[in-house]
């Protein structure tokens, strides 16, 4: 058996938790890092929130090389990307190969589970290129090239059913087309050595490269927990499908669920104690920004210092974070550095322990993943309670 050191980067928190959740969920110890990794490098997986996509090009390349040189020399290296190539593709790819130590890297971003493929070098949800989805609408970062070859012309192209392993350290960047999880898991069961390679993708390669990791590590196993009694849900995430999500919750609660226009305040006025109400007399409620004139960055901060208004007001025990930039600033808020991942309820979907204030579980849910009842199933999955209720 071998202890893998597996060396996670990732450009938001929900695709850390997408890169970690896979291999946590077949028995290897995982733990996400709000900034770099401190110390010796970890058995199990290290994974990092560099916090670049919402930042400038040239401060995601600084950061990226300062935290892959902290995880480089771990045996896998896995370079999370959006599965809608949202963020800054390129720059990051590029500057954490150059600093990676590897000679190849392989750029496989589907994630068939949520729709996305690649065919062609090009990145499709659904059949239709991503930047011709809603996904290139996307007001903070939108997808605004689905051709990875026009991304990276002097890739090559290579599918998973042809040997690929004679042209690593021949070639300096490899897409790989890839239509069905089957096809990941062929991908990466041609090299000799994962360690030869900078791994690029999403929650399908995540878990193609973890089910080849876990064929040969020891497992260890989750601690137990218990059920939690207040459930706070935030939701930041503009993308429909949390807009739907959230609509859901919010049909089965009243107060803070209600949605508002309000004009701009600065203030969250009556919001605490609604939200309290709500959790004391339901076991969950629901958060969102009910200003409408609220950049995404306000929109963020307001939640955050919500979140930190109720947390000192000891209000929840338990949260559920939607949208990876929301999800960083109210952990920031809180004081979180990292978090030891217990499981992946689903793809896509992170549930750990928050080192940082109190021992406090979290759920991360990047914006576009699920469908109308996934917050419902969270929240009952927090409570541990039987979601009996039909699937919409």
């Amino acid at each position: 058996m071998i202890d893998f050191k597996i060396g996670v980067l990732a450009d938001d928190l929900t695709s850390a938790g997408d890169g970690a959740g896979p291999f946590r969920a077949l028995g290897i110890s995982a733990s996400i890092f709000l900034g770099t990794v401190e110390g010796d490098l970890r058995a199990g997986v290290s994974a990092v929130d560099v916090n670049t996509r919402s930042q400038d090009a040239g401060t995601a390349v600084f950061e990226t090389v300062r935290c892959i040189r902290r995880i480089k020399d771990a045996d896998v290296l896995f370079k999370t990307v959006d599965s809608t190539l949202r963020g800054h593709v390129v720059a990051e790819i590029e500057a954490a190969l150059a600093e990676s130590g590897r000679t190849t890297a392989v750029i496989a971003p589907a994630f068939p589970a949520e729709g996305r493929t690649t065919q062609s070098g090009v990145q499709l949800l659904d059949g239709v290129p991503v930047s011709d989805t809603h996904f290139g609408l996307d007001a903070a970062n939108p997808a605004t090239e689905s051709n990875l070859k026009k991304l990276f012309p002097q890739a090559n192209l290579i599918n998973a059913s042809t040997s690929w392993n004679h042209r690593i350290g021949k070639e300096r960047i490899l897409i790989a087309d890839a239509h069905s999880d089957a096809d990941l898991d062929l991908l990466v069961g041609h090299p000799d050595s994962l360690a030869d390679v900078l791994w690029v993708g999403s929650p399908g390669l995540a878990a193609a490269l973890a089910k080849r990791c876990a064929a040969s590590s020891p497992v260890v196993p989750v601690p137990a927990t218990t059920p939690s009694a207040r459930v706070l849900i935030v939701v930041g995430s503009l993308h429909p499908s949390s807009r739907e999500q959230l609509d859901v919750v919010l049909g089965l609660t009243s107060s803070a669920g209600q949605r508002s226009t309000t004009a701009k305040t600065g203030s969250n006025a009556g919001v605490v104690e609604r939200v309290m109400t709500e959790l004391s007399a339901n076991g969950y409620s629901a958060l969102h920004d009910p200003f409408v004139s609220h950049t995404t960055a306000e929109a963020d901060d307001w939640l955050a210092s919500t979140v930190q208004e109720l947390f000192a007001a000891d209000a929840f025990d338990a949260l559920i974070l939607t949208g990876g930039q929301t999800a960083r600033s109210v952990l920031d808020r809180l004081g979180s550095r990292e978090i030891d991942v217990l499981s992946e309820p689903e793809p896509g979907i992170t549930l750990g322990i928050l080192d940082h204030p109190a021992h406090v579980p979290v759920l991360i849910k990047a914006g576009g993943f699920g469908n109308p009842r996934t917050l419902i199933r969270l929240k009952n999955l927090l409570l541990e309670l039987q979601d009996t209720e039909e699937e919409s």
